[in-house]
């Protein structure tokens, strides 16, 4: 139970990575 919810943690952690640097990027580009 406890593996599974660190590999929940791990993919939410990437997915959250992601989106700050798609962010990140778009916010570059604006400016």
């Amino acid at each position: 139970m406890h593996y599974a919810n660190d590999q929940l943690y791990e993919r939410f952690h990437v997915d959250l990575n992601h989106f700050l640097n798609v962010l990140n990027f778009h916010r570059s580009l604006i400016l």
